[in-house]
Protein backbone atom coordinates (compact mmCIF):
# COMPACT_ATOMS: atom_id res chain seq x y z
CA UNK A 1 0.00 0.00 0.00
CA UNK A 2 1.27 3.33 -0.90
CA UNK A 3 4.86 2.19 -1.94
CA UNK A 4 5.49 5.45 -3.95
CA UNK A 5 6.15 7.47 -1.35
CA UNK A 6 8.83 5.00 0.26
CA UNK A 7 10.20 5.25 -2.99
CA UNK A 8 10.38 8.87 -3.67
CA UNK A 9 12.00 9.09 -0.41
CA UNK A 10 14.65 6.80 -0.79
CA UNK A 11 15.55 8.81 -4.26
CA UNK A 12 15.23 12.27 -2.27
CA UNK A 13 18.00 11.25 0.00
CA UNK A 14 20.32 9.58 -1.61
CA UNK A 15 23.91 11.31 -2.14
CA UNK A 16 26.01 9.72 -4.72
CA UNK A 17 24.91 7.12 -6.83
CA UNK A 18 21.62 5.68 -8.59
CA UNK A 19 21.24 2.71 -10.77
CA UNK A 20 18.22 1.33 -11.71
CA UNK A 21 17.19 -1.44 -13.86
CA UNK A 22 13.04 -1.51 -14.99
CA UNK A 23 10.90 -4.03 -17.01
CA UNK A 24 8.38 -0.74 -17.73
CA UNK A 25 8.38 2.91 -16.30
CA UNK A 26 5.93 5.29 -16.57
CA UNK A 27 5.65 6.96 -13.74
CA UNK A 28 5.99 10.93 -13.95
CA UNK A 29 6.67 11.13 -10.06
CA UNK A 30 9.52 8.93 -9.86
CA UNK A 31 11.26 9.56 -13.04
CA UNK A 32 11.16 13.49 -11.90
CA UNK A 33 13.03 12.64 -8.53
CA UNK A 34 15.09 10.71 -10.70
CA UNK A 35 15.79 13.62 -12.72
CA UNK A 36 16.01 15.80 -9.83
CA UNK A 37 18.44 13.61 -7.76
CA UNK A 38 20.63 14.16 -11.34
CA UNK A 39 20.25 17.95 -10.93
CA UNK A 40 21.39 17.97 -7.01
CA UNK A 41 24.91 15.68 -8.51
CA UNK A 42 23.86 12.65 -7.37
CA UNK A 43 25.08 10.23 -10.49
CA UNK A 44 22.02 8.54 -11.81
CA UNK A 45 21.64 5.78 -14.86
CA UNK A 46 19.52 3.11 -15.65
CA UNK A 47 18.77 0.24 -18.35
CA UNK A 48 14.81 -0.42 -19.34
CA UNK A 49 13.42 -3.58 -21.05
CA UNK A 50 13.83 -2.49 -25.27
CA UNK A 51 9.92 -3.52 -25.92
CA UNK A 52 8.82 -0.78 -23.03
CA UNK A 53 11.37 1.94 -24.23
CA UNK A 54 8.22 3.07 -26.34
CA UNK A 55 5.44 2.09 -24.84
CA UNK A 56 1.95 4.41 -23.88
CA UNK A 57 3.15 6.22 -21.27
CA UNK A 58 7.06 5.28 -21.19
CA UNK A 59 9.20 7.72 -19.77
CA UNK A 60 12.08 6.52 -21.48
CA UNK A 61 12.42 9.47 -23.87
CA UNK A 62 12.19 12.35 -21.42
CA UNK A 63 14.27 10.89 -19.04
CA UNK A 64 16.74 10.07 -20.81
CA UNK A 65 17.19 13.97 -21.35
CA UNK A 66 18.01 13.93 -18.01
CA UNK A 67 20.14 11.23 -16.75
CA UNK A 68 22.04 8.46 -18.49
CA UNK A 69 19.65 5.64 -19.16
CA UNK A 70 19.95 3.04 -22.14
CA UNK A 71 17.52 0.18 -23.41
CA UNK A 72 17.96 -3.18 -22.89
CA UNK A 73 20.28 -5.10 -25.14
CA UNK A 74 19.85 -8.99 -24.63
CA UNK A 75 17.48 -11.48 -26.77
CA UNK A 76 14.86 -11.68 -24.14
CA UNK A 77 12.79 -9.95 -22.07
CA UNK A 78 14.19 -7.91 -19.23
CA UNK A 79 11.95 -8.05 -16.04
CA UNK A 80 13.65 -6.35 -13.57
CA UNK A 81 12.12 -3.77 -11.02
CA UNK A 82 15.79 -2.84 -8.79
CA UNK A 83 17.04 0.25 -7.53
CA UNK A 84 20.19 0.29 -5.90
CA UNK A 85 20.77 3.77 -4.04
CA UNK A 86 24.46 4.71 -2.69
CA UNK A 87 25.88 1.38 -3.27
CA UNK A 88 23.56 0.23 0.09
CA UNK A 89 19.76 0.73 -0.43
CA UNK A 90 17.98 -2.03 -2.74
CA UNK A 91 14.41 -1.71 -3.89
CA UNK A 92 13.20 -4.55 -5.72
CA UNK A 93 9.79 -6.87 -5.38
CA UNK A 94 7.37 -7.11 -8.42
CA UNK A 95 6.26 -3.44 -8.72
CA UNK A 96 6.85 -1.52 -12.13
CA UNK A 97 8.06 1.91 -11.71
CA UNK A 98 4.73 2.74 -13.15
CA UNK A 99 0.87 4.09 -12.58
CA UNK A 100 -0.70 1.04 -12.33
CA UNK A 101 1.55 -0.28 -9.81
CA UNK A 102 0.59 2.47 -7.35
CA UNK A 103 -3.02 2.67 -8.34
CA UNK A 104 -4.94 -0.60 -9.41
CA UNK A 105 -1.93 -4.01 -8.58
CA UNK A 106 -1.33 -5.94 -5.82
CA UNK A 107 2.09 -5.16 -5.77
CA UNK A 108 5.08 -6.33 -3.26
CA UNK A 109 8.51 -3.67 -2.44
CA UNK A 110 11.42 -4.72 -0.28
CA UNK A 111 13.45 -1.65 0.79
CA UNK A 112 16.67 -3.17 2.01
CA UNK A 113 19.78 -1.78 3.26
CA UNK A 114 22.76 -4.29 3.28
CA UNK A 115 25.57 -3.35 1.48
CA UNK A 116 26.33 -7.05 0.72
CA UNK A 117 22.82 -7.54 -0.88
CA UNK A 118 23.62 -3.86 -2.88
CA UNK A 119 26.72 -5.52 -3.92
CA UNK A 120 25.05 -8.25 -5.96
CA UNK A 121 22.40 -6.47 -7.58
CA UNK A 122 25.21 -4.19 -8.83
CA UNK A 123 26.99 -6.86 -10.38
CA UNK A 124 23.55 -7.82 -12.04
CA UNK A 125 23.56 -4.01 -13.11
CA UNK A 126 26.89 -4.17 -14.78
CA UNK A 127 25.77 -7.58 -16.52
CA UNK A 128 22.83 -5.68 -17.73
CA UNK A 129 24.37 -2.17 -18.53
CA UNK A 130 27.18 -4.24 -20.60
CA UNK A 131 24.57 -5.79 -22.54
CA UNK A 132 23.03 -2.70 -23.24
CA UNK A 133 25.92 -1.19 -24.45
CA UNK A 134 27.20 -3.85 -26.44
CA UNK A 135 23.98 -5.44 -27.84
CA UNK A 136 23.64 -9.04 -28.55
CA UNK A 137 22.86 -10.01 -32.02
CA UNK A 138 19.81 -11.91 -32.26
CA UNK A 139 18.31 -14.72 -33.79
Amino acid sequence: DQALPLILEQIAQARQRIQFMAFSFTSAPIAEELAAAARRGVLVEGVMEKQNTRGTGSVFEPLRQEIDLLADGNCYIMHHKVMIIDDTIVITGSYNFTGSAEASNDENLAIIHDRTIARLFIEEYRRIRRQAQEPLRCS
